[in-house]
């Protein structure tokens, strides 16, 4: 059964993702407002908390997503975690690949809206 309420975007980026005293680097797979999925040989701890920094690099200009999680699911190919806190550029940033590539604003700030709504 399907309990995702947020779109989640194919996204085929780099990012660093810290644990402990650990720096991995993984291909992430996918992507949305609440988490992301990252192809990686390490197997985190479910319930870890994690550091992510997702690396947009072009061939003029660099921007990374910072991004602190909790790791939801994990084995020896990839990692999933669901998204603690970010600052508000990185949330900008966030939101505009996923509506750049979803293409409905509204829709994701509902989602947005919605899943602030059922946190607090």
């Amino acid at each position: 059964m399907e309990k995702r309420t947020n779109t989640r975007i194919l996204f085929n980026v780099t990012a660093l993702v810290k644990y402990k005293e650990k720096e991995i680097k993984c291909s992430v797979e996918n992507l949305s407002l609440n988490g992301i999925l990252v192809k990686t040989d390490e197997n985190i701890p479910v319930g870890e908390e994690v550091n992510i920094n997702i690396l947009m690099e072009g061939s003029t200009s660099h921007l990374t997503i910072n991004l602190e999680g909790i790791v939801k699911r994990s084995d020896d190919s990839e990692m999933a975690a669901a998204f603690k806190s970010m600052d508000l550029d990185s949330f900008i940033h966030l939101k505009n690949i996923i509506v750049y590539n979803e293409g409905d604003e509204e829709k994701i700030m509902k989602e947005f809206f919605d899943t602030v709504k059922t946190s607090t």
